[in-house]
């Protein structure tokens, strides 16, 4: 109970650190399931949390599902099922079927509600609601027509091929009870056979195999058909499953084969039902907290924990070292203190002034040992042997400086006495002042603090009145005016092109797109489209359409051209917001000619907008941006000068550039267009270019990396 108490307390921490307590519970449930129920609530999905966040706690949720608290998580399930973000809602389907399958009290309620989702008008919850009723069917003894009936229907709606597959499979695995009805399913697959997905080809053989065995009067001519169009297709796969299918069955065919008469073994063998279990429950033969329990996989040095003995080890192994650290502290400590004493001493010294002056040493060493005595609480007794030592070496270097004067003449002995009473002694107000100092305040180490000189020995100067303009006068006639035209970096009207559509495969349409990096709005990049007729006739009505999108990528077409003259070219303008991904935008052109299925990936460089900064908040963001934000690397320079570089920069990427007053140093400044995330580019230009690049978005940083680096080697 404290385990889980505790791991549910850390959910409050930052995201980082939330995603791996997630990882290491969900682990925990998966098997242990009563561990965390009684903090089922703590669990629940938060409408600010990240989908990684999500599909952790709805996998704890459904490891904690009971028959007690299953009635709550349904409940739960429903709304999220509903949630926009379609990962999430897919994962949530499956859970209510693992729930289903776990939980034999609930199925019937599971089914049902599944049945309910087939009609909505989301894809994704529809392909992923009819696939676990597929798995959930298999693992069902009861009549199943009535939902393999309702399910065909769907056909004709849905979309996603594994859902498409999977119903076909439901009919051919079950063809025998449903013997009317596959005739008409096989008969409606073989219509758009051709325009099917792989995973449904294979499926659309398998389900006339199999209604072939049942009862071949019916489709005599249409499995035929079917496996002649499989003949010659693309995919190798089904191509092979063609021949087998013809080797076996003979369709049409006077001499039967030999393998016919295990046709029903080959085909309609019963399948074990699927094993619905969380993804989590081989996760534990990794160390908790691990990296390589939060990778799932062996990482580079991990060794996994020892066996507990079954015998107890010496009790020797528990001693600790001691590495007497103390001891050497106070060694440390005090003879810094005897080296600081020997310092302070005048550099000249004669016999009058040494016999005048050990009993005030004396006298303040005693002082000087007890307030080390107070401070130091380890060397409490210590305090005064350790004044007594250094007193005494103090004398023993006062007699070796007083035997090495007496070589001196009397001429320097009288001098440096005269300079000793200026120099050494000091004012009475200050031993004062010493001997008063509380012994709070006393330090191991006094350092001498000089004075500041007085003011009148500071020499006072004419202040220059200098403008600004003026000490920029050496930069290159650069203006501090922000309203001044500047060094400009634009790439507008030289943009690169890119092939959309060739003209051969568009049937004399040919389509062109580039990114002219301006009127880029709510993240969203603007693409200029350039059609051109290279046929003898008019090419009309011409639009997008059949929009497929991933990964929140939102698209903005064109309008539509009404006709498009033979010889002549026609452009617009388009935006797509990417969400700072390289997830292509696939769509299909619509003319007079056809329909053509294109899509536009864009380079990295064009996920950018460009971000005018000033060199004091480059850095200051650029110290902020490091560790994993940062990534660097070097490449030589073929003679390229600055200008060069910069004019390569900006083509490779969308970026300001900020002026450096560093010599032979560049930098480049801009945001990702979607969610504003800083990138900055920084560029040491020598015999090797050093380039280095911050950026919030870590992955995008180091593919921008690369493609800087390309572009200075071409």
């Amino acid at each position: 109970a404290e385990v889980s108490t505790q791991s549910t307390g850390l959910l409050k921490s930052k995201r980082e650190t939330q995603v791996i307590v997630l990882t290491n519970i969900t682990t925990m449930s998966a098997n242990y399931r009563k561990l965390f129920e009684l903090h089922m609530k703590s669990f629940f999905v938060n409408a600010s949390d990240p989908t990684n966040v999500r599909l952790l706690k709805l996998e704890i949720l459904t490891n904690i599902a009971t028959e007690t608290n299953i009635s709550v998580l349904l409940r739960e399930f429903q709304t999220y099922v509903y949630s926009s973000d379609k990962e999430f809602a897919a994962a949530t389907v499956h859970a209510i079927g693992r729930c289903a399958a776990e939980i034999t009290e609930v199925t019937d309620v599971c089914m049902h509600g599944l049945m309910n989702l087939i009609s909505t008008k989301d894809d994704t919850v529809v392909g992923e609601s009819v696939i676990v009723i597929k798995k959930l069917l298999q693992m069902q003894s009861s009549d199943k027509s009535s939902i393999i009936k309702r399910m065909t229907k769907l056909l004709t709606s849905v979309t996603v091929p594994l859902a498409r597959a999977s119903i076909l499979w439901l009919v051919g695995e079950y063809v025998e009870k449903v013997p009317k009805l596959a005739p008409d399913v096989l008969r409606k697959m073989a219509k758009s056979f051709s325009e099917e997905e792989d995973i449904v080809k294979l499926q659309i053989l398998n389900l006339a195999a199999k209604a072939w065995i049942v009862n071949n009067k019916k489709i005599t001519l249409l499995v035929p058909y079917i496996l002649a169009q499989a003949k010659y297709d693309l995919n190798y796969d089904i191509r092979d499953r063609e021949r087998f299918i013809r080797k076996v069955l003979c369709p049409n065919s006077e001499n039967p084969s030999p393998l016919e008469k295990y046709a029903k073994k080959f085909f309609m063998t019963s399948k074990p039902p699927p094993n619905l279990r969380s993804n989590f429950k081989n996760r534990d033969e990794y160390q908790l907290g691990s990296l390589s329990h939060m990778l799932n996989f062996n990482a580079i040095g991990y060794q996994a924990l020892p066996a507990f003995p079954e015998v107890a080890p010496d009790g020797s192994v528990r001693n600790v070292v001691d590495n007497s650290w103390a001891a050497q502290s106070r060694e440390s400590r005090s003879s810094s203190t005897t080296a600081n004493n020997h310092k302070t001493r005048g550099f000249y010294s004669s016999e009058g002034d040494t016999d005048d002056e050990e009993e005030e040493d004396s006298d303040e060493e005693d002082s000087d040992s007890e307030e080390e005595s107070d401070s130091e609480e380890e060397s409490d007794s210590d305090s005064d042997v350790d004044s007594d030592e250094e007193s005494s070496e103090e004398e023993d270097s006062d007699e070796e400086e007083d035997e090495d004067e007496e070589e001196e003449s009397s001429e320097e002995e009288e001098s440096s006495s005269s300079e000793e009473e200026v120099v050494k002694k000091p004012p009475p107000k200050a031993k004062v002042a010493k001997k008063s100092k509380p012994a709070a305040t006393a330090t191991l180490l006094d350092f001498d603090t000089p004075s500041a000189p007085p003011s009148d020995a500071i020499p006072s100067h004419p202040q220059a009145s200098v403008t600004l303009d003026e000490l920029l006068g050496d930069f290159g006639g650069i203006s501090v005016n922000p309203a001044a035209p500047g060094p400009n970096y634009s790439l507008e009207n030289v943009r690169p092109s890119h092939e959309l559509l060739h003209r051969m495969s568009g049937a004399g349409l040919a389509v062109e797109y580039s990114f002219p990096r301006s009127g880029v709005s709510n993240g969203a990049v603007p693409i200029a489209l350039t059609f051109n007729n290279t046929t003898d006739q008019a090419i009309t009505d011409v639009k997008s359409d059949d929009i497929e999108l991933k990964g929140g990528i939102e698209f903005t077409g064109f309008d539509a051209i009404p006709v498009i003259s033979p010889g002549q070219s026609s452009q617009v303008t388009m935006s797509i917001n990417f969400n700072d991904t390289l997830q292509p935008a696939k769509f299909t052109l619509c003319c007079s000619k056809g329909r053509f299925p294109v899509k536009i990936q864009p380079p990295v460089g064009e996920l950018l907008t460009p971000f005018v900064v000033i060199e004091s908040d480059f850095d200051a963001m650029k110290a902020k941006l490091s560790g994993m934000h940062e990534n660097s690397g070097e490449c030589s320079n073929s003679g390229k000068d600055c200008s060069s570089l910069s004019q390569l920069v900006s083509e490779t990427a969308a970026t300001s550039i900020c002026f450096s007053a560093e010599a032979n140093c560049l930098k480049f400044a801009s945001k990702t267009a979607a969610q504003e995330k800083t990138l900055l580019i920084t560029l040491s230009v020598g015999e090797v270019v050093k380039v280095t690049v911050n950026s919030e978005a870590v992955v995008l940083g180091s593919m921008i990396l690369k493609d800087v680096i390309r572009a200075i080697q071409s």
